[in-house]
């Protein structure tokens, strides 16, 4: 479990005005998983003030979500989350005296509530909960990475990310080219090369197509 160490709405020596959100107490480079859906509205870093590195997750009904004093993020703006999408790595960035997430909730109409009334707590303070539900592929990835825990598997992480944002922002070109390259093989009379040229171009026009 992962202990709160300061509850919203809290006033102490540490938040000299009323508390916007909730803090988790865990270790640096914990992987954070999104316990909601939304788009990824804005990323912003504040340096060693607020939140730090913090990442904005828009959502359906209009409120926001927002992760604070990430050590590392791993997502861009514009990307779709989904329940246990990987969104950065806990830290002790902004103003903070020891690492921890920070989890805010911000209304349609601007106002911090209590995270307790939107989501279940224990959904958050819980490991496994967050990294023992939905399907095989998400128990099988998270759990991989939960349990590496160490620069090998944060290494990972980073190049599978990087490899699909290359991938979604290079498609179009890489389609194109396959096509290109099976239509000069099949002239040249490649029975193995050009069949599969074509699967890579059909492949990477699906893709551009359904995402």
């Amino acid at each position: 479990m992962y202990p709160i160490t300061s509850i919203f709405g809290e006033i102490d020596k540490v938040h000299t005005v009323a508390h916007n959100g909730i803090d988790l107490a865990m270790t640096n480079g914990t992987l954070i998983l999104s316990f909601t859906s939304g788009v990824v509205e804005r990323i912003s870093d504040e340096g060693d003030r607020g939140l730090g590195k913090a990442v904005w997750i828009r959502l359906a009904d209009g409120y926001h979500v927002v992760f604070g004093h990430l050590s590392d993020v791993l997502v861009r703006v514009g990307d779709h989350v989904g329940i246990r999408s990987v969104i950065g790595q806990s830290g002790n960035t902004g103003y903070s005296t020891r690492p921890h997430l920070h989890i805010g909730i911000l209304s349609p109409n601007g106002h911090w509530i209590d995270p307790s009334r939107y989501v279940a707590i224990d959904q958050m303070q819980n490991p496994s909960v967050i990294y023992g539900m939905g399907n095989w592929s998400d128990h099988l990835v998270s759990g991989w990475f939960n349990q590496l825990g160490d620069s090998i598997g944060r290494g990972l992480q980073h190049v599978a990310i990087s490899l699909f944002h290359f991938l979604d922002g290079n498609m179009p070109e890489i389609a194109v080219t396959a096509l290109v390259i099976g239509g000069f093989l099949k002239m040249i009379g490649s029975r193995t090369w050009a069949p599969r040229m074509f699967v890579v171009g059909g492949v990477g026009i699906a893709w551009v197509i359904l995402l």
